[in-house]
């Protein structure tokens, strides 16, 4: 399999991310772990699936309607399998989870997980970190990896940090 490198010379020694990888994102801040994702593959051009109510869809922007989970299967699959070898970032995981059982969502993104593989996209699913607790573990153990986006403070700085869980080589394991 083809490692998937963004080109920023730390992230890709640390992290073991291939083409056909799911990747959840624990969010610790409000939007922090979408502007390190789009800062570190806006090279790779990535397509953002956002839940359709209320919004138009633009330029790498598409919108999923959440009214039932087939529809919502056949539109991620249906641009899964136009973006061959591309990123998708998912930003509805949140909203699925609130309306659906999750038994169910996780079938569907065991399911999914094979459509990752079969198309080699690099797929990245955000969710608040502890927000769904049981759900953050049981994803984990479905994908391929996650990673922990925190904001760190200094005096000066505000920083990004991110924590690779399961999809970083050994050394960098952060975590048991």
């Amino acid at each position: 399999m083809k490692k998937f490198l963004v080109g920023h010379e730390i992230f890709d020694e640390i992290t073991n991310i291939y083409y056909g990888s799911a990747i959840l994102v624990l969010d610790d801040g409000y939007g922090e772990a979408l502007r390190l994702l789009m800062n570190l593959i806006k090279a790779q051009r990535p397509i953002r699936l956002m839940s359709g109510w209320g919004r138009s869809p633009t330029e790498n922007v598409a919108l999923v309607t959440l009214s039932n989970l087939n529809d919502v299967s056949i539109t991620v699959n249906e641009l899964r399998r136009n973006a061959q070898e591309n990123v998708l970032i998912h930003e509805y995981l949140p909203d699925l989870l609130i309306k659906y059982e999750h038994d169910t969502i996780l079938k569907l993104l065991e399911a999914w997980k094979h459509e990752i593989q079969n198309n080699r996209t690099v797929e990245f699913y955000l969710l608040p970190k502890g927000a769904f607790p049981e759900m953050e573990k049981k994803i984990l153990a479905i994908f391929d990896g996650g990673l922990e986006v925190r904001l760190s403070h200094t005096k000066k700085l505000t920083m990004r940090e991110f924590i690779p869980i399961k999809c970083c080589h050994p050394e960098w394991n952060l975590r048991p």
